[in-house]
């Protein structure tokens, strides 16, 4: 015996969510985006701007991991890093 059809959902229009989604971004946010900056910062080539291979070692010893492990490669493609041994 087919099963008997249900009703669809109404769609969701903008009316429907909720506002505090839509506000300013919260302190704590802002927090977590001046540490990420503070963690660049500690292992960035300041005349660069950007961390390159000597920051990547650096950071490689900080979390006990050899620079040749797949993981930094992984770690490298998850940051969409364009060129091989330097993080932007």
């Amino acid at each position: 015996m087919p099963r008997p059809k249900r009703k669809a959902a109404p769609p969701i229009t903008s009316s429907d969510v909720d506002s505090s989604l839509r506000t300013e971004p919260k302190k704590s946010t802002t927090k977590q985006f001046d540490r990420i900056d503070n963690l660049f910062e500690t292992y960035a080539n300041k005349s660069l701007g950007l961390i390159d291979p000597d920051g990547i070692v650096a950071f490689c010893k900080d979390v006990h991991v050899d620079h040749t492990d797949v993981r930094m490669l992984i770690l490298a493609w998850k940051m969409k890093a364009e060129k091989q041994g330097f993080f932007s």
